[in-house]
């Protein structure tokens, strides 16, 4: 009921805010050009500081530590890491993320379920289910930041 209730008072600014074409592409233009530090904010808050997270446990099973990520990508740049992270093992098959196949690496199976890739940093507001076309239905947590953040996308495409 609380997470109700911040969703009702939340939607009335949601829903009176707009955002023009030229205000979606600067937003979009500047997340391109601070791509690799929005990336290492998004790990630590949502994969370091979350130990439930997948990404968590298989970045430990690739020996790779917060700290080896700002090197890579300080060194390399950021698609070069993320090219070795995934020769690494880290990364989902859609099958892993769907939970239909577990997640295995090295001969280790790492244990989840569908709320450990949630973004801890979201409020969740109400959960929604997919429509299962491809599997059993999966419920994701709405959140009117993170409907907020798809907003420049949605205006631009």
């Amino acid at each position: 009921m609380t997470a109700f209730g911040r969703f009702l008072l939340g939607l009335p600014r949601f829903l009176r805010e707009r955002m023009s074409p030229a205000q979606a592409e600067a937003i979009l233009v500047d997340r391109l050009a601070h791509r690799a530090a929005n990336f290492l904010t998004l790990v630590r808050r949502g994969v370091v500081e979350h130990p439930q997270s997948p990404y968590r446990a298989l970045l430990a099973e690739a020996r790779c530590e917060y700290g080896d990520l700002e090197r890579m990508i300080a060194d390399h740049g950021l698609e070069p890491t993320l090219r070795q992270l995934h020769d690494a093992g880290v990364h989902l098959t859609f099958e892993e993320f769907k939970g239909r196949t577990p997640i295995v690496r090295n001969g280790r199976e790492i244990p989840c379920t569908a709320d450990d890739f949630s973004n801890p940093t979201h409020r969740r507001y109400f959960a929604v289910g997919s429509g299962g076309t491809t599997g059993p239905s999966r419920r994701a947590r709405m959140d009117l930041m993170a409907m907020r953040g798809r907003m420049p996308h949605r205006v631009m495409f």
